[in-house]
Protein backbone atom coordinates (compact mmCIF):
# COMPACT_ATOMS: atom_id res chain seq x y z
CA UNK A 1 0.00 0.00 0.00
CA UNK A 2 1.20 3.16 -1.32
CA UNK A 3 2.12 6.01 1.61
CA UNK A 4 -0.17 9.26 1.18
CA UNK A 5 1.92 12.24 0.72
CA UNK A 6 1.55 16.09 0.41
CA UNK A 7 0.18 19.11 1.70
CA UNK A 8 -3.04 19.00 3.77
CA UNK A 9 -4.20 22.11 5.93
CA UNK A 10 -7.08 22.85 8.23
CA UNK A 11 -9.07 26.18 7.97
CA UNK A 12 -10.33 28.02 10.78
CA UNK A 13 -13.61 27.46 9.71
CA UNK A 14 -12.98 23.45 9.73
CA UNK A 15 -12.74 22.70 6.20
CA UNK A 16 -9.75 20.45 5.14
CA UNK A 17 -8.40 21.29 2.02
CA UNK A 18 -5.59 19.22 -0.03
CA UNK A 19 -2.83 21.56 -1.70
CA UNK A 20 -2.34 21.12 -4.87
CA UNK A 21 -0.18 24.00 -6.59
CA UNK A 22 0.11 27.43 -6.79
CA UNK A 23 -0.72 29.85 -9.65
CA UNK A 24 0.81 33.13 -9.83
CA UNK A 25 -0.11 36.68 -11.72
CA UNK A 26 1.29 39.75 -12.55
CA UNK A 27 0.11 42.56 -11.23
CA UNK A 28 0.93 46.18 -12.65
CA UNK A 29 0.43 49.48 -10.00
CA UNK A 30 -0.84 51.86 -12.40
CA UNK A 31 -0.24 55.30 -10.16
CA UNK A 32 3.78 53.81 -10.37
CA UNK A 33 4.24 51.65 -13.34
CA UNK A 34 5.75 49.12 -11.04
CA UNK A 35 5.22 44.97 -11.33
CA UNK A 36 4.72 42.37 -8.51
CA UNK A 37 3.82 39.06 -9.04
CA UNK A 38 1.27 37.38 -6.24
CA UNK A 39 0.68 34.13 -5.50
CA UNK A 40 -2.18 31.88 -4.86
CA UNK A 41 -2.52 28.39 -3.42
CA UNK A 42 -4.91 25.87 -5.60
CA UNK A 43 -6.67 23.49 -3.34
CA UNK A 44 -9.50 20.60 -3.40
CA UNK A 45 -11.89 19.88 -0.47
CA UNK A 46 -11.40 16.95 1.17
CA UNK A 47 -13.75 15.50 4.23
CA UNK A 48 -10.57 14.31 6.18
CA UNK A 49 -7.17 14.47 5.90
CA UNK A 50 -4.88 11.30 5.68
CA UNK A 51 -3.65 10.05 9.27
CA UNK A 52 -0.28 9.68 10.21
CA UNK A 53 0.87 6.25 9.85
CA UNK A 54 3.87 6.63 12.05
CA UNK A 55 3.96 6.28 15.57
CA UNK A 56 5.87 9.14 16.83
CA UNK A 57 5.77 12.04 13.44
CA UNK A 58 7.18 15.69 13.68
CA UNK A 59 5.16 18.02 15.21
CA UNK A 60 5.72 21.94 14.82
CA UNK A 61 4.29 25.21 15.98
CA UNK A 62 4.21 28.54 13.45
CA UNK A 63 2.65 31.47 13.52
CA UNK A 64 -0.49 31.50 11.75
CA UNK A 65 0.22 34.97 9.96
CA UNK A 66 2.41 33.46 7.87
CA UNK A 67 0.93 29.73 7.21
CA UNK A 68 0.44 30.63 3.92
CA UNK A 69 3.93 31.90 2.59
CA UNK A 70 5.25 28.74 4.70
CA UNK A 71 3.51 26.42 2.22
CA UNK A 72 4.20 28.81 -0.99
CA UNK A 73 7.92 27.95 0.10
CA UNK A 74 7.28 24.10 0.74
CA UNK A 75 6.13 24.06 -2.82
CA UNK A 76 9.30 25.73 -3.94
CA UNK A 77 11.48 24.32 -2.01
CA UNK A 78 10.12 20.66 -1.20
CA UNK A 79 9.56 17.51 -2.81
CA UNK A 80 5.54 17.27 -1.60
CA UNK A 81 5.12 13.84 -2.82
CA UNK A 82 7.62 12.59 -0.39
CA UNK A 83 6.52 13.32 2.55
CA UNK A 84 2.72 13.93 4.78
CA UNK A 85 1.90 17.64 6.33
CA UNK A 86 -0.92 18.21 8.06
CA UNK A 87 -1.37 22.23 9.23
CA UNK A 88 -4.22 22.91 11.44
CA UNK A 89 -4.55 25.30 13.96
CA UNK A 90 -4.76 25.08 17.75
CA UNK A 91 -4.89 28.67 18.66
CA UNK A 92 -5.95 31.52 17.06
CA UNK A 93 -1.98 32.58 16.92
CA UNK A 94 -0.72 28.85 16.39
CA UNK A 95 -1.06 26.25 13.33
CA UNK A 96 0.57 22.97 14.63
CA UNK A 97 2.20 20.74 11.64
CA UNK A 98 2.22 17.39 12.03
CA UNK A 99 4.89 15.86 9.53
CA UNK A 100 6.25 11.96 8.39
CA UNK A 101 8.05 10.75 5.52
CA UNK A 102 11.17 11.71 3.65
CA UNK A 103 13.56 12.45 6.64
CA UNK A 104 15.87 14.84 4.37
CA UNK A 105 12.51 16.50 3.32
CA UNK A 106 11.58 17.02 6.91
CA UNK A 107 14.77 18.74 7.43
CA UNK A 108 13.79 21.15 4.97
CA UNK A 109 10.44 22.15 5.82
CA UNK A 110 11.57 22.62 9.75
CA UNK A 111 15.02 24.70 8.15
CA UNK A 112 12.43 26.81 5.97
CA UNK A 113 10.03 27.38 9.15
CA UNK A 114 13.69 28.35 11.12
CA UNK A 115 14.91 30.55 8.08
CA UNK A 116 11.20 32.54 8.34
CA UNK A 117 11.53 32.76 12.04
CA UNK A 118 7.85 31.31 12.51
CA UNK A 119 8.47 28.56 14.69
CA UNK A 120 6.38 28.76 18.21
CA UNK A 121 6.90 27.19 21.39
CA UNK A 122 3.71 24.56 21.67
CA UNK A 123 0.97 26.38 23.34
CA UNK A 124 -0.13 26.04 26.71
CA UNK A 125 -3.13 24.75 27.57
CA UNK A 126 -5.32 26.69 29.93
CA UNK A 127 -6.76 25.12 33.31
CA UNK A 128 -9.89 26.00 34.42
CA UNK A 129 -10.28 26.11 38.02
CA UNK A 130 -13.66 25.44 40.24
CA UNK A 131 -13.67 27.56 43.34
Amino acid sequence: MKKTTGIYVRLPSGQWIKIKGKISRVVILKSKGKKSISFSLIGESIDNPPQPTSSNPEKLYISSTRVTKYILRLLDETKPNKYLVIIKPITKETYQLIMEGDAEEIEKAKRIAEEMKIIKPAPKIKKTTSS
